[in-house]
């Protein structure tokens, strides 16, 4: 590494993927270490290394991992006779299968080797199963013995309890469609049956009810959202689609007596009435786009 160093100071600067392609592995070698041992040795040490930094502070970092390996980041403070946690059936399954596998092909990593076995475990008749649970039952109730035991020696000792993870915010209940406050309000009208054949019926009695009718639900809903609107912030708010629809809303504001914005131009006028005779509502959007003349 030192020979790293010396070869060309600004690849330091550069980043791991750019430097490595760029080092001459012909010149860096020491003792009876050829070339390509050395370029090996290194690839070994950054699997252990995070890459997404300079080249520079790599060697650094393989330097200090290359004096002490089994280095960790966060050393925990090691309690004399603190019995171990059990392990969970799963575990167990895998710390003697994993043995034997090693045994066949010593080649074999510990990631090739989990996805194997998890899918082995997957797999697992009901007996067998059944097996390991009573193998696991009896690694729990040995540890909460000894757990008895050690906390009579060290009564000082505090058991670290596992982080609870922030509980998240959830969205406020969205406000109701018109409609849907029409089915909640006419289900119970209807006997249980089947989900539907309930949904047609009140999509039929929905549609038949005239546009005053329709105002008391399309009211209904609009007071829903005004508080969810008090409640919730914007961003909440954002997320919720609307629940009333444009359609519904002329029919809300032509009920209330509300005058209707006149067209700005003639072509949209033209395009109105077009849209809203009886011709253009068999027609697809493309077809409706054309001129009709």
């Amino acid at each position: 590494m030192t020979c790293q160093e010396n070869l060309d100071p600004k690849l330091d600067k550069s980043s791991y993927k750019i430097g490595v392609q760029k080092y001459d592995w012909t010149k860096i070698h020491f003792k009876d270490f050829t070339p390509e041992q050395c370029q090996h040795l290194w690839e070994e040490i950054q699997t252990h290394q995070r890459k997404f930094r300079t080249l520079g502070d790599l060697l650094k970092d393989a330097k200090s991992w290359n004096e002490d390996p089994k280095r960790k980041k966060a050393t925990k403070k090691v309690i004399e006779g603190l019995p171990k946690k059990p392990m969970s059936s799963y575990l167990v399954f895998f710390k003697k299968e994993y043995k034997k596998m090693k045994e066949k092909d010593p080649s074999m990593s510990c990631i090739a080797a989990s996805k194997i076995l998890a899918e082995k475990f997957k797999m697992l008749s009901p007996h067998k199963k059944a097996h390991l649970m009573e193998e696991v039952q009896a690694g729990v109730d040995a540890y909460k013995t000894k757990m008895v035991l050690f906390q009579e020696e060290h009564p000082d000792f505090v058991a670290d309890k596992p982080v609870s993870q922030p509980t998240e915010k959830h969205a406020p209940d969205t406000p109701r469609t018109p409609f849907k406050i029409f089915c909640d309000e006419k289900a119970c009208e209807y006997p249980k049956g089947n989900v539907k054949n309930l949904q047609a019926k009140l999509k039929e009695d929905w549609n038949s009810l005239d546009d005053r009718q329709k105002v008391e639900y399309i009211h209904n809903a609009k007071v829903e959202y005004l508080k969810l609107k008090k409640t919730a912030d914007n961003d909440q708010l954002r997320q919720s689609k609307p629940n009333v629809s444009k359609e519904e809303d002329k029919i809300y504001l032509s009920v209330l007596g509300v005058p209707v914005k006149p067209p700005c131009s003639g072509y949209n006028l033209f395009s109105q009435e077009y849209l809203q005779c009886e011709e253009s509502k068999f027609l697809t959007t493309k077809e409706r786009m054309k001129p009709p003349f």
